[in-house]
């Protein structure tokens, strides 16, 4: 075992027969009375019982060995280029956990929004209804046009139809009411919203306006536009006494829809 270089030669058996244990009591009393009256002695005795618990100390050459070649490693290391790390980079083991709880948990996150009700579905399942068009046929007809497909609620079919017909001017602009109401019966409110805003902005229609405003609410509805469902409601003039009261109850429904949020 290598000593402290500060330790007295006449220490060094003594000090090494003390940590081997090989010291009678009274040996031991001995040199514990004298390294407390002297500090120095003290601290190097201290130093190599560090030494002793950490392990043998090699030999000064073996040092200065070890020293020479952490030197090399340090300025091999210093040519390096350096090493970009991603700051908080989980570990992968960690990232394919995390990948796996999201492909699990996603589908459930899913369900629960498309199984969440549509609070406006209710409300355009009461107060949709098919408008009357003027010289409706309802009976048989060989040649469905447009107007024949609305006349018998093939809402689906007369919502392109009328529209297509309009813009090649073979129909009357009025019939974008009834694309408007079609298209919302089968599904296609942003359609609806267009045509129908479209044959407002021409203001030539000042009689069909309650019944443009009315459809253009259940267009905004559908889109969840209830702000703008609710100014076009109170825009119509009350020209037609029925559209005035399914407006009110349509104003009323979603004031009580808004309380309840």
């Amino acid at each position: 075992m290598i000593l402290p270089a500060d330790l007295p030669d006449d220490w060094a058996a003594e000090i090494e027969a003390y940590y081997a244990g090989e010291l009678s009591p009274e040996s031991e009393r001995d040199l514990r009375d004298r390294l407390n009256g002297d500090p120095a002695l003290a601290a190097a005795a201290a130093q190599h019982e560090a030494l002793y618990r950490r392990g043998l100390q090699p030999e000064r050459p073996t040092l200065v060995e070890r020293e020479r070649l952490r030197e090399s490693l340090r300025s091999l290391e210093r040519e390096l280029p350096p090493v970009a790390v991603k700051a908080n980079e989980p570990p992968r083991r960690m990232r394919l956990w995390l990948a796996i709880a999201a492909s699990l948990l996603l589908p459930v996150l899913l369900w629960l929004f498309l199984a969440r009700p549509d609070p406006n579905a209710g409300l355009m399942a009461d107060h949709f209804f098919w408008l009357p068009r003027q010289d409706a046929l309802l009976g048989p007809d060989e040649e469905r046009d447009g107007r024949t497909l609305y006349d018998v609620r093939d809402y689906e079919a007369a919502y392109p139809s009328l529209r297509d017909s309009v813009a090649a001017g073979s129909l009357d602009s009025v019939n974008l009411l009834y694309a408007g109401v079609a298209a919302i019966g089968s599904g296609h409110p942003a359609e609806a919203r267009e045509m129908l805003t479209n044959l407002l902005d021409t203001g030539r229609y000042p009689l069909e306006e309650d019944a443009i405003r009315y459809y253009l609410a259940l267009a905004e509805l559908m889109l969840g536009q209830d702000t703008a469902a609710e100014a076009q409601l109170r825009a119509m003039t009350g020209q037609d006494p029925e559209l005035s009261v399914r407006a009110d109850r349509l104003l009323q429904k979603l004031r009580e829809g808004e309380g309840e949020s």
